[in-house]
């Protein structure tokens, strides 16, 4: 009787450890079935942003704001303004981000280098970038500029005469 029973009692621990394998293998695949929906939700998040245009409807806003001759009146540019900052405190809330640019150095990764100048160490937006996340939608488009001299310095280029 004494062996019987701690046959079943053998059983029963096995049957729990494997209860509880079975319990941990479910767990784990319900944590990795959470974050393919999370980068689902993200990746659909990116493809509607490229879908639906805003990106460019952006650069027409930003467009409108910066050339004074497009817009008629005062009213206009506080409307198309107040509509840029919508649009953009949306995409704030979703997790959509401008790339920095000013006072940053140049990364591939971020920035797209339309103008090269010699010495081009300072960046300055030509069109803005965005990312979701870690992930560039768009590089910001910039010109690499020489570093402004402060004043009283004075920039001295020495030509060789033996080129």
């Amino acid at each position: 009787m004494t062996e019987e029973k701690e046959q079943q009692n053998i059983e029963l621990e096995e049957c729990k450890k494997q209860a509880e394998e079975h319990l941990n293998n479910w767990k784990r695949e319900r944590a990795d079935f959470v974050n393919y929906k999370k980068e689902q939700d993200k990746n659909n998040l990116e493809l509607w942003v490229y879908r639906s245009g805003l990106l460019e409807t952006m650069d027409v806003i930003r467009d409108l704001l910066t050339s004074s001759d497009k817009i008629k009146n005062l009213e206009e540019y506080f409307v198309i303004n107040r509509i840029k900052n919508s649009i953009e405190q949306a995409w704030g809330r979703v997790g959509i981000r401008k790339i920095p640019v000013e006072g940053q150095n140049f990364d591939p990764n971020l920035h797209e280098a339309i103008i090269t100048e010699e010495g081009g160490e300072r960046l300055e937006e030509i069109a803005p970038g965005y990312a979701i996340g870690d992930k560039v939608i768009r590089p910001a488009r910039i010109r690499r500029a020489p570093m402004p001299l402060s004043p009283g310095t004075v920039r001295v280029e020495i030509i060789s005469p033996f080129e």
